[in-house]
């Protein structure tokens, strides 16, 4: 396993403050109005055929309480109450890793089921123009992610998904990275 430094420090913030706050009693951090849960995550780094990185990403993934707070479930209660999110995603191959930043929107399937979908922004450490790499063209990309997942009791979820980062040819080569795996998540609020 190859890890650069720029990748650790890439992922060494979020990663401190998801400790700090994990480390936190519960009631303290369910109390601070702010945060709604924290995530971990273990990822195939690339899921597009032909790429030239492969591997397991490690993630972590903190996600704000809602912007508003939603009336109902319909779709504008939806619509209008996003978390905001920020986490990392660290290579364990040495490829490239991410620091991620967004909105995630939650649609509940009865009870226990939801899905979920993310837009935002990424930084990453990969490769810029490479010819025969996987490059980004720049180091500021588009992000989203699409998932399903369950509730495992009254605090933990099970989140299975895909996610995308992407220039959208603006910015030189867009070769793109998908990811795709699964989030154990732990509700604060």
């Amino acid at each position: 396993m190859e890890l650069g430094s720029r990748s650790l420090r890439l992922v060494a913030l979020p990663l401190a403050v998801l400790l700090t706050i994990a480390g936190a009693p519960a009631g303290h951090a369910g109390n601070s109005g702010f945060l709604s849960e924290l995530r971990l995550a273990i990822l195939d780094h690339n899921l597009e055929p032909g790429g030239s990185e492969g591997g397991l990403d490690l993630g972590a993934e903190i996600l704000l309480s809602p912007l508003t707070r939603p009336a109902g479930t319909g779709a504008l209660d939806i619509l209008l109450s996003p978390r905001p999110h920020l986490g990392a995603n660290l290579s364990l191959e040495g490829e490239t890793s991410r620091l991620y930043a967004g909105l995630t929107w939650q649609a509940p399937l009865g009870e226990a089921y939801f899905l979920e979908a993310s837009v935002g922004g990424a930084w990453h450490d990969g490769p810029l123009d490479q010819p025969g790499l996987a490059s980004y063209g720049c180091e500021l990309s588009f992000r989203e992610s699409a998932a399903i997942g369950v509730r495992l009791g009254d605090r933990l979820n099970l989140v299975a998904g895909v996610e995308h980062m992407s220039n959208a040819d603006l910015c030189g080569r867009n070769r793109g990275l998908t990811s795709g795996g699964v989030r154990l998540g732990y509700a604060l609020d």
